[in-house]
């Protein structure tokens, strides 16, 4: 006899896909190794079956009831191309396919969406902005302090207390 056992692509928790399974490999028993990928059915001897079913949660035993089902989650792609029919199991196969369709990320109607400007450079420096209050410079980074009037280098707006006060 034998035993039919399907690794399933994702588990489903809750009704919803929610966990990728993975491919066994190497499962030891009988002094073999026996292997099973995500998304595949085969058949084992009853003791191996018995044995990867025990150990592995997440393996389902095919019987009757559940062979249409698998059946049809086997057939099914797992990434589909919004813009064409192009299916496939492997995301590097998707991800190739999708270059194809060249760029267009772009919005026709971009009206109402603020353009970015930079408030300092690639050095880390950041754009001064007098607090007329007190004179504080505004901006800087800690390894790049802005300084005010007095010579006095300051960062991220504010004052740091030393650990001897």
């Amino acid at each position: 006899m034998s035993t039919i056992i399907y690794n399933p692509k994702f588990l489903t928790v809750g009704g919803r896909k929610a966990l990728n399974t993975t491919d066994v490999k190497n499962f030891i028993w009988s002094h073999a190794r026996w292997s099973l990928k995500a998304g595949e059915m085969k058949k084992f001897p009853d003791d191996v079956g018995t044995a990867m079913l025990r150990q592995i949660e997440f393996l389902v035993e095919v019987n009757k009831l559940n062979h249409e089902k698998i059946k049809t989650e086997i057939e099914e792609k797992k990434f589909k191309c919004d813009k064409c029919d192009f299916e496939t199991n492997t995301k590097i196969a998707f991800i190739s396919h999708f270059k194809t369709h060249g760029s267009d990320n772009s919005l026709e109607n971009s009206e109402g969406i603020e353009d970015a400007t930079p408030i300092g450079d690639y050095r880390g420096t950041a754009k001064v902005v007098q607090n007329p209050e007190e004179g504080i410079p505004q901006g800087g980074t800690k390894f790049n302090p802005v300084n005010d009037k007095d010579g006095v280098g300051w960062y991220d707006g504010g004052l740091e207390r030393d650990s001897a006060s």
